[in-house]
């Protein structure tokens, strides 16, 4: 305990020394928190100077002035600390610092507000000025407190307009009601009309059916004409092939024609007497041929009995001759050849099949024959006695002499007509073409009446549904606007909807934790930089390497060391959670957590500090200062990470402090779990923890020796 006799006994001042090293992180956190502790909740104390220049306008036949109504509210409010003043002297109050910011409303601000209803409306604007140069902060401050001025006051304009509005709205009623009558006596315009567009529809589809028929009866009699017109030319032709005929008819009988005709007939009455002389003389040479053939059969038959006797004779003649049997084979045989052999026999039958067969044919030939040519014989007979002579006229002979001398005379009073008939005809043709393109002018006239009509249905047709449409529309244009007048006179103006209307957003805000104040929010990170300043004193001012009295040995030297270390921290966190409760009123969710980790924490930064210090001395207490700087701008004790650059982003989660001042927030404000991070603060420090212990056991011998030798 040789370390605490000497500060009790020979170095006295060192208590006091060391009270005011435990005092430095309460002193340190408590004022500046202190300080800071409630900003947000004195906001009304900032000076604000406002400036009115607007001028009064007419908004309805009514004068309104916007600008002064908003001074009296702002100096009335309790917001900030707003004065009234005049231009000049809110601009040298804001070049001083003694206005953070300064308000002012232009002249035209009523006359804006009253634009609402004119073609191309106005907005009010509000000017104000902040000087950043004299406070930062409170420029911002100044900047939110102007956004809930605007805010306000467009609440308030938009609650006028409202007002207007409503009153309005009646007018708006009574000109419905109005349209609504006005749209019912064009309904019954529209039936009325809709009656008479019947009566001239049935009308016109009366007259595009007649057009059609009208039409069609055309085009039929225009292709009759065609075929009339053809008519008259054919018969105009006929009529001159027929005059053309006539006189070579009459040529004929004036050149002694008839006389050729007459000499044929004569012709013709000769010829049919040697036909009926020829067809007896067919009957007679049938019957000839026909006897023929039959001597011809019995001559073949005789001829094979001649044949026969022949062969037999020349027989006996071979056998009388006395030739040898060699030659009598051979004649024999030949003989054979000649008469015996099958061929022979068969070519004999053949003909003799043949010529019978003939001789039947022949016979039948010879009937058929006879009765043709005796029914020949007949028909010619006939037609002599039809033919007759040239003074019976009962006869063809006769008719035909008869007839000429007729013909001669009809002849001449046919040719008469006929010349006449042409005379007729050659004029009918002249006018055919005039007739046609008169009866083509007429169709062509009647398909552009029959269009014309068609189309006047057709779009008639339209007309009808399209005025139906119309009445209906009428019919509901005329009941919404009744609904509508309707409507517009239930709805009255209320104070309530001019709220709404005015403010149709309200923000409901649920912060999942209760933070107090600003200076509860950052007692997380003063309290940690703190107990890191108390402990770089500490360090700085108490000598933790010279011994003060003789140890028997190291760890002796290392124990009474770090006692001192550890009261040292352990008032350190004591004063410093008294002070931030009962001086600052700090309320955390759980004092026993949060004291709890404050000293782990001040554990952790006793480790580190004196680490540093005890290995590297002064350069360690450099090395430490730089680490606090680190911390205080890495550590997220104030701004969220994400404000910040990408250096502080980095090294965030390797700075001691970083898991420390989350810890106090879970502890203090949230309520959420530690355990991460106490257990790298446990981790952090074991591994400073061996450092240190490493630097008493491997440095101590000698400073013991140091301490011995003086």
């Amino acid at each position: 305990m040789h370390e605490w006799r000497y500060i009790f006994k020979e170095k006295r001042f060192l208590i006091i020394v060391f009270i005011a090293l435990a005092t430095v992180p309460s002193v340190y956190a408590v004022t500046f928190l202190n300080s800071v502790w409630n900003t947000y909740g004195r906001i009304s104390q900032l000076p604000v100077a406002v400036v009115n220049l607007d001028h009064a306008a007419k908004q309805n036949h009514k004068t309104i002035k916007i600008g002064k109504s908003l001074a009296k509210q702002l100096v009335d409010s309790d917001s900030m600390n707003f004065t009234q003043t005049n231009a000049k002297q809110a601009k040298k109050g804001l070049d001083d610092g003694k206005y953070v910011m300064a308000i002012t409303i232009p002249k035209n601000f009523s006359k804006n507000a009253a634009s609402l209803s004119d073609k191309n409306p106005k907005r009010m604007r509000l000017n104000y000025e902040t000087s950043a140069g004299h406070n930062f902060i409170a420029s911002k401050l100044s900047e939110s407190a102007i956004n809930k001025l605007v805010a306000k006051v467009n609440a308030q304009v938009t609650r006028t307009y409202a007002k207007a509005l409503y009153a309005n709205l009646a007018k708006v009623g009574d000109g419905l009601s109005d349209g609504a009558a006005g749209a019912t006596k064009l309904k019954t315009g529209t039936t009325k009309l809709q009656s008479g567009v019947q009566t001239i529809t049935t009308n016109l589809n009366t007259l595009a059916a007649g057009t059609t028929t009208l039409n069609t009866g055309i085009n039929s009699f225009n292709n009759q004409l065609s075929t009339y017109t053809n008519g008259v030319a054919s018969a105009s032709t006929g009529a001159q092939e027929l005059n053309a005929g006539l006189k070579t008819m009459q040529a004929a009988v004036n050149n002694n024609k008839v006389t050729t005709l007459q000499e044929g007939l004569s012709t013709f009455q000769a010829g049919l007497n040697k036909l009926n002389s020829s067809l007896s003389q067919s009957t007679t040479d049938t019957t000839a041929i026909t006897e023929t053939m039959s001597t011809l059969v019995t001559d073949l038959t005789t001829l094979q009995t001649q044949q026969a006797t022949l062969t037999k004779n020349l027989t006996t003649a071979i056998q009388a001759a006395n030739l040898t049997d060699e030659q009598a084979a051979i004649i024999q045989k030949a003989i054979s050849s000649s008469s015996n052999t099958t061929a022979t026999a068969t070519v004999k039958q053949d003909i003799n099949t043949q010529l019978s067969t003939l001789k039947s044919e022949l016979t039948i030939l010879e009937t058929t024959a006879t009765e043709q040519q005796q029914e020949l014989a007949a028909g010619v007979n006939k037609l002599n006695s039809a033919f007759g002579s040239k003074n019976n006229a009962n006869t063809l002979y006769g008719g035909i002499e008869s007839y000429i001398t007729q013909t001669q005379t009809g002849i001449t009073q046919l040719a008469t007509g006929a010349n006449t008939l042409t005379s007729g005809l050659s004029q009918l043709a002249a006018n055919n073409s005039k007739i046609t393109n008169g009866t083509n002018e007429l169709a062509t006239g009647s398909q552009k009446l029959d269009s014309g009509a068609n189309q006047l249905a057709t779009g008639q047709k339209q007309v009808g549904p399209a005025l139906t449409k119309l009445s209906n529309g009428e019919t509901t244009l005329a009941n919404s606007l009744t609904d509508g007048a309707q409507q517009i006179a239930d709805q009255k103006g209320t104070s309530a909807i001019y709220d709404q209307i005015a403010k149709p957003v309200l923000t409901k805000h649920t912060d999942q934790t209760k933070v107090a104040n600003n200076g509860t929010g950052m007692a997380p990170l003063m309290m940690s930089v703190g107990l890191y300043v108390g402990l770089m004193a500490f360090n700085l001012l108490m000598d933790m390497v010279t011994p003060h009295g003789k140890y028997k040995n190291t760890f002796r030297y290392f124990i009474d060391k770090t006692t001192l270390l550890a009261a040292f921290s352990l008032a350190s966190v004591a004063i410093l959670a008294v002070g931030v409760h009962f001086i600052l009123g700090l309320d955390a969710l759980s004092t026993a957590k949060s004291v709890g980790v404050l000293l782990i924490i001040e554990l952790m930064f006793a480790m580190i500090v004196s680490t540093l210090n005890l290995w590297l001395s002064r350069p360690g207490a450099f090395l430490s200062l730089i680490l606090l700087v680190l911390q205080l701008s890495g550590a997220e004790g104030t701004y969220p990470i994400q404000l910040s650059n990408e250096f502080f982003a980095t090294i965030r989660p390797y700075l001691p402090m970083t898991y420390g001042i989350h810890a106090l927030r879970e502890a203090m404000m949230i309520g959420g779990s530690i355990s991460h991070d106490i257990w790298v603060m446990l981790a952090i420090t074991a591994v400073f923890a061996v450092t240190y212990t490493a630097y008493y056991f491997t440095h101590g011998k000698q400073a013991l020796r140091i301490y011995q030798k003086s």
